[in-house]
Parts: C-alpha cells; sequence; structure tokens
C-alpha cells in the first residue's frame, strides 16, 4: 500500500481510457465543423455569444478583417461577431427601406456585432426614410454609415441616415448635404415641412453624433439652405467621423471602439478577423427598385395612359386595358421618389389625347401635330428644373417618334380599311367569276370561289356547261349569276368582271335563309 491511498491499476487505466475517448470526440467535433460555421469563426468557445477581446494590433488575439486569429497552442479562440455590410444605393424607396430594416434585425437573430449600411443616394421618399432611420435607432446592435465609393454621394434623404447612425464614415471624392425637402411638384415644400425636417435632423445629430452644437446646426442648414459638404471638409467640421479609403480600412479603426446605440445603449465592437456578409436586396425586389429611374418612369407613364386610352376607345376587358393600368400604377409609385412637374404629366397626358382624337374625327392631321409636341414638351418638363431627374434627349426622341408612327401611319391605315367594303360573309361573293358545272335552265351548279353552288341563271336564262359567269346576288343558298362579257378583240387579258353594285342587283338581293 502506497501513502496516497489504495493502489487501483485497473481504474486508473480505465479513467485513462475514457480521457482519451474524450480528447478524442472533442478533436472530431472540431473537425467535422461546417465551412459556414468555420466562416463565423467556429462553435464559440464554452458557448459565450459575446465578441472576444482583441489585443494590441500585433499581438496574438488580433488580426486585419479577413485573416484568421492567431491562438496560442492548445488554446481555442472564438472569432469575433460577424459584420453585415447593408448596401443601398439609388433612390430610397420603400423596396430599399424595407431590405434595411430586415437585415438590422438578421443582424440581431444572427448575433452579428455590427452593422454598416453603405450609402451611395440622391435622396429619396421621406417615408422611406424615417423607416430606415427608425430600423437604425431600434437596431440591436450598432450600425455605421459609411459613403462609399469614390464619387458616391449621401444627399437629401442620405444626409438624414447618417445623422440617425452610431458611427459616420465618408470615402475620398464623395459628398454630403443639400437636404431640402422637395415634393412631387417639383417645389419646395411649405416652411411647416421644411421646419418639420430640419427639426429632425437636428435631433438625430444632437443624440447619435458624437459632435458639439455646431456639427447639429450644421445638419439644420443642410436642410433649410442646401448646403453639401465633401468628405474632407465633412471630417474637418465633425459632420462625420472620419474619412477612409475602403472598408477594410474602417472596420480596421473600428476594432475596439464603443459605439452607442439605442435608447442608451453602448457596445465596444471588435472588427478585426470578423467576416463581413451581404445582405441587401433579393432579385426581385432589387428589379423593382431599379425601376426607379426618370426615364423607366416616363416610358411606363406615357405605356400607362395609351393603354387606359385604348381601353376606352375599345370598350372590354383586354390586354390594353390591363397592361396600361398595371403601367400606370408603377408609373405613379416611381413618381412619388422623383421631383416630378404636374403640368408634364398633363402634357403627356393631352399628347396621347390628341391622337387618339385626330383618329376618330378622320383627317384632320393638325391635331396629330400637336399631339408630337405636347409630347416632347410633356416630356421635357417632366422633372423639376435643375434637378438630376431628367428624361434623356434620346429617349424622348425616340419614344416621341415611335408614338408618332403608330399612330400617323399604323393607326390611320387600321382606320383606312374599316371604311373599305367587306371581304367576308355574303358581300364577299359579288363580283366573283365562276365556271357552270351543270346548265343553268335556269337553275343548275356553279363552282365560284373554290366551291360548288346551287345556282340560277339571270334573268332566268339558259347557260350551258363551261359556260364563265360572275356572281351577281344571292338568294338564300343560291346564286345568282350572268354570263361573263367576253374578252376585247386584241387584248391578251379577259376584261374586267361587271360590276356588282347596280341598283337592280342590289334590290334582287336578299338575306341568307
Amino acid at each position: 500500500m502506497h501513502a496516497g491511498g489504495p493502489h487501483h491499476p485497473p481504474v486508473r487505466r480505465r479513467l485513462g481510457l475514457l480521457g482519451a475517448v474524450a480528447v478524442a470526440g472533442t478533436g472530431l467535433v472540431l473537425a467535422l465543423a461546417t465551412p459556414a460555421q468555420a466562416a463565423r469563426g467556429g462553435p464559440r468557445a464554452l458557448g459565450a455569444r459575446g465578441p472576444v477581446a482583441s489585443g494590441a494590433r500585433g499581438q496574438p488575439g488580433s488580426a486585419a478583417p479577413g485573416r484568421a486569429v492567431a491562438a496560442p497552442p492548445g488554446r481555442a479562440v472564438a472569432a469575433p461577431p460577424g459584420v453585415l455590410r447593408v448596401p443601398v444605393t439609388g433612390v430610397i424607396d420603400p423596396f430599399l427601406a424595407g431590405a434595411v430594416r430586415h437585415a438590422v434585425q438578421r443582424a440581431g437573430r444572427e448575433g452579428d456585432g455590427l452593422v454598416v449600411l453603405e450609402l451611395d443616394t440622391p435622396g429619396g421618399l421621406d417615408s422611406s426614410m424615417r423607416e430606415i432611420v427608425q430600423a437604425i435607432l431600434d437596431a440591436p446592435v450598432p450600425v455605421v454609415g459609411y459613403v462609399t465609393p469614390r464619387g458616391a454621394q449621401a444627399a437629401s434623404a442620405g444626409t438624414f441616415i447618417i445623422a440617425a447612425t452610431s458611427w459616420a464614415a465618408m470615402a475620398p471624392d464623395t459628398e454630403i448635404g443639400a437636404a431640402h425637402p422637395v415634393g412631387i411638384s417639383g417645389q419646395v415644400l411649405a416652411e411647416k415641412v421644411t421646419n418639420d425636417a430640419a427639426a429632425y435632423v437636428k435631433g438625430l445629430a444632437q443624440n447619435h453624433r458624437q459632435s458639439g452644437p455646431a456639427v447639429a446646426a450644421w445638419y439644420e442648414d443642410a436642410v433649410r439652405h442646401s448646403v453639401s459638404l465633401t468628405a474632407t471638409e465633412a471630417a474637418a467640421q465633425g459632420v462625420v467621423d472620419d474619412v477612409y479609403v475602403n472598408e477594410a480600412a474602417l472596420l480596421d479603426a473600428l476594432d475596439g471602439k464603443t459605439l452607442k446605440f439605442g435608447a442608451g445603449r453602448s457596445a465596444t465592437v471588435h472588427t478585426l478577423g470578423a467576416p463581413v456578409r451581404t445582405a441587401g436586396l433579393g432579385p426581385a425586389m432589387l428589379l423593382l427598385h431599379r425601376l426607379v429611374d426618370p426615364n423607366i418612369a416616363f416610358l411606363l407613364f406615357l405605356l400607362g395612359v395609351a393603354g387606359i386610352v385604348y381601353e376606352v376607345v375599345h370598350p372590354g376587358i383586354g390586354v390594353g386595358g390591363v397592361g396600361g393600368a398595371l403601367a400606370l400604377i408603377v408609373a405613379l409609385l416611381e413618381f412619388q421618389a422623383l421631383p416630378v412637374e404636374l403640368g408634364g404629366l398633363v402634357l403627356i397626358a393631352l399628347g396621347i389625347a390628341l391622337f387618339v382624337l385626330d383618329l376618330k374625327l378622320a383627317g384632320h392631321a393638325f391635331l396629330s401635330v400637336f399631339g408630337v409636341i405636347s409630347l416632347v414638351l410633356g416630356g421635357l418638363l417632366l422633372y423639376e428644373p435643375g434637378s438630376s431627374a431628367r428624361v434623356h434627349p434620346v429617349v424622348l426622341v425616340l419614344v416621341v417618334a415611335c408614338v408618332a408612327a403608330l399612330f400617323l401611319v399604323v393607326a390611320r391605315k387600321v382606320l383606312a380599311a374599316r371604311r373599305e367594303r367587306p371581304v367576308t360573309g355574303v358581300d364577299a361573293l359579288l363580283g366573283v367569276p365562276g365556271t357552270v358545272v351543270a346548265e343553268l335552265a335556269p337553275e343548275g351548279r356553279v363552282r365560284a370561289a373554290g366551291i360548288e353552288w346551287r345556282a340560277r341563271a339571270a334573268p332566268g336564262g339558259t347557260l350551258p356547261a363551261g359556260t364563265q359567269v360572275v356572281v351577281t346576288g344571292l338568294d338564300g343558298l343560291t346564286l345568282e349569276v350572268e354570263r361573263a362579257p367576253a374578252p376585247e378583240l386584241g387584248s391578251p387579258f379577259p376584261a374586267a368582271p361587271t360590276a356588282p353594285a347596280t341598283p337592280a342587283t342590289r334590290g334582287r338581293r336578299r338575306r341568307p335563309r
């Protein structure tokens, strides 16, 4: 016996065997981690969900974005929570606002530590902007605003979004500001609305920008006087926190910073070595979002008005009415995000109406000329003068030319065809040549228009088989025919058939039985 107690070698061997199995099982679990888990840092050590503190740069426990975090031998270190990148590009509309809201909620559900909104927007709907701002204020994690790439802007609604973020940054050669509210009439809205927008952005800047009263005053001036700043000027005046050449430099600078978010909450973010994912619009929503374009809105409105007018002229639930209604609805939705002039919309509708009126009056081409002029003026005056939204001259010329060709050429030929004598039914048989198959005495059989008919010679004469005849009338299903005139001597061509439209002949025609 030993001093430490009784000796039990079999028990020790069993304990050692169990320990080896446990170690092997742990290694197997780590080896079977999925690629997605590896990308997000693998299974959290001991079930930890929070970020792992990073050491000084260059020390163990820290790494640049995209590089694995070095761990001491024998110790497992979990990667920092992920970073969710959300592109905010183009006009701020309901599609983009919904995508930002869902992305921020997703970041909270999936344990991401930071959301980065990458902005490049000329502005958009006030309601959509406020939806994005509300999503930022209610976010479960800090939200960073970054105006990128070079040449991008955070104008109008984008300025409000930047003011609400926990940290604001810009890439070189970008700009921010010009946030004066603009309405559907293209005119600056009433003073009451301007005061409301100014107070809103000033409150956001005071509560969420880590700056003094001067910065909040600048945000207010951006709304009241449409002032703008470059990236360098904005950083120098404290409107944004700093300028970074790319996203990697931004994340590198954010590592270890404590950011405020939500209702008095704060968190220290760790971005070195954090996986970066992108969440934005799906394919269908991206298509709808990209339709918010001045040229596309102009085309849709024109097609919508034309379709509705066509349906009014030709009643019935058809392709023109349904397609026109859909195009008109989408165009009106897009106009809510664009500085539209109501006068331009009226001129476009007037142009289509003049074309249709010219067709109905038949022959008054001067109405179509005024229709072309009205369409051109409507396209030029559709959007507010001085704004970035406008119909491209090439698009305007091509569209007006196509519409003019449609109404002046195709539609006019259709109306002319309607005025011609019908070429089907009973009237189509009048004047058709035929051949007597069975002697007409006075009734027999005649082949005309490729069909054999019962026929009667007019006025009651006798025509032998083989005689060339011409149809002059129809009595029920019996053709009334007469001998075709003989061709003139010296002419290799037969004479034209006799005209069927004589008063005597037309008087003998009766309705089919």
